[in-house]
């Protein structure tokens, strides 16, 4: 009996917040809606978004282009690789080709984005692009 009941407790545990795979000659080779991030009516802070901006250098305008993929684990600033850094729920920074960008995200999404030079005292603000 005490043998039963830990096993109808540890299955339920196990398969109570798990997803039940497909069986193989249902499953696909390729990710089943994978630009569906979040379900309908269901607001998604961390979703891809793309920012632009101008820094001055030499008496030019140069734009600043950074891209965030979804959930915030990949960026990229003037199309490089950059590292981003989870500081807290709500801040993420976004480090490479020379600049460090702060992005402060609430429940709705990006909140305000900047930019700062990683040498020197260049910084502004970014725009997000629609």
């Amino acid at each position: 009996m005490k043998n039963a009941f830990i096993a109808i407790v540890v299955s339920s545990v196990l398969l109570s917040g798990c997803a039940i795979a497909k069986p193989y000659h249902e499953a696909s080779s390729k990710i089943d809606n994978a630009s569906s991030v979040a379900a309908p009516g269901v607001a998604d802070p961390l979703h891809a978004v793309k920012f632009v901006g101008n820094d001055y250098i030499n008496g030019k305008d140069v734009p600043i282009n950074v891209s965030v993929g979804n959930g915030f684990t990949k960026a990229m600033i003037n199309d490089e690789p950059a590292k981003v850094k989870r500081v807290n729920a709500n801040f993420y920074e976004i480090r490479g080709s020379g600049y460090i960008v702060s992005l402060i995200v609430n429940p709705e999404g990006v909140e305000s984005a900047s930019w700062n030079k990683t040498k020197g005292r260049s910084h502004g603000g970014l725009n997000r692009v629609e």
